[in-house]
């Protein structure tokens, strides 16, 4: 499995470095790329409608100075740390998906799930621009395989870690976390709480849950404006 997974990865990455190395930035990437660097510099997020994860994670190599490093004027050899990034981001999507799909199902479903993935035309698009795409199909993935897997109302440190992820969730796409949201009600409802991990998600974890897309929707839509 190592080596086929290697493999898939392999191609992935390459068909993304070069897609990378060969188009040109997009407007959007323009976009992110300077929202991400003035966020990182103390400044307030200008955008209304998407968080500030992906443009935050994307800004870092900018502003620890990688893109100096590149000699080239061309801006799309400029942003390539940045994009790099957004490709790290799809290669861990792979390997949870591989990991995911070998628990469930076994290992060759496991190899199919992430050959499938790696080589989908709308990942591949996607896999080097300074976008949020990747990042939220993998920020979305993880929680939602997290609740399936177990139940994080069995210890603290379980519901901190979905929690978190959550939080991931919500800083990704704020619309999304409502989907999101019906779907562990919907998936949790079929027994009347229980999940595959033998526990069930009591009323804390529900409030917890609750509280983080609380939280984050006033912090970011309500409070924001006052700053």
């Amino acid at each position: 499995m190592k080596v086929a997974l290697f493999c898939i990865l392999f191609s992935f990455v390459a068909l993304s470095i070069g897609s990378a190395l060969s188009e040109s930035l997009t407007y959007d990437e323009v976009f992110y790329l300077e929202e991400g660097r003035g966020i990182l510099m103390g400044a307030v997020s200008r955008d209304p409608y998407n968080p500030p994860l992906m443009p935050i994670l994307t800004g870092l190599p900018l502003i620890a100075g990688l893109d100096t490093l590149i000699r080239s004027p061309l801006p799309m050899y400029k942003a390539f740390p940045a994009r790099m990034v957004t490709v790290t981001l799809g290669v861990i999507l792979l390997v949870a998906t591989s990991i995911v799909g070998a628990r469930i199902f076994g290992t060759p479903v496991g190899l199919v799930a992430a050959f499938l993935l790696a080589f989908n035309p709308n990942i591949l698009a996607n896999s080097h621009y300074v976008t949020s795409d990747v990042g939220v199909t993998l920020f979305f993935f993880s929680p939602s395989v997290y609740l399936y897997d177990s139940s994080p109302a069995r210890h603290g440190r379980e519901v901190c870690s979905w929690g978190l992820q959550q939080g991931m969730q919500s800083e990704q796409k704020l619309r999304h976390s409502y989907l999101s949201f019906l779907f562990q009600l919907r998936y949790c409802g079929k027994k009347r709480g229980a999940c595959r991990g033998g526990g069930s998600l009591n009323r804390g974890a529900w409030c917890y849950s609750a509280l983080v897309r609380l939280f984050y929707f006033c912090g970011r839509y309500t409070f924001s404006g006052l700053m």
